[in-house]
């Protein structure tokens, strides 16, 4: 198989998660050794949640309420963890980014071509900010909204075989 020329690389891509939500805070032990060192610099374990009167994980429930709302620190929650990225690396133009949805019910159905209407919304220069430290969304022009946001629509609905 001989071609006329080399593949145009990709620019872009899609990275997805969607949370199972049975994950809540509770790792305290696994960074412990026999001598329980972890537990005496730190204080005691890890909290599960914001009520130090709740040690027990059946007494875990997410609260759909609100994000952050709830008496466990979940690590997966189905309310505030699911996630659409477009992320785009172009040599070319020199474009680092993260366009980033965020949608409770993995619905995606938006009000406005720039993607509104979802829960959340997080936009990084990779470039200028490496560790996605300042969520530069409300920089965003209605035209960059609904350029980033048809993109990874297009990319969200793109299926193969």
């Amino acid at each position: 198989l001989q071609r006329d020329s080399e593949p145009t690389p990709r620019t872009q891509f899609l990275i997805e998660f969607m949370a199972v939500g049975t994950y809540y805070n509770d790792h305290s032990t696994c960074w412990d050794d026999a001598n329980h060192s972890t537990e005496k610099r730190c204080g005691g374990p890890m909290p599960r949640g914001p009520d130090p009167n709740n040690p027990l994980p059946e007494n875990c429930v997410e609260n759909t309420s609100c994000v952050g709302c709830g008496n466990c620190y979940f690590v997966d929650s189905t309310f505030s963890n699911n996630w659409r990225m477009l992320r785009t690396l172009d040599p070319e133009t020199g474009e680092d980014t993260s366009f980033v949805e965020y949608d409770p019910t993995w619905k995606w159905n938006v009000t406005n071509p720039q993607g509104g209407g979802l829960q959340h919304y997080e936009f990084y220069n990779n470039s200028a900010d490496p560790y996605q430290m300042v969520n530069a969304y409300d920089t965003l022009s209605d035209d960059q909204l609904e350029k980033y946001h048809s993109a990874l629509a297009e990319y969200y609905a793109c299926g193969g075989t």
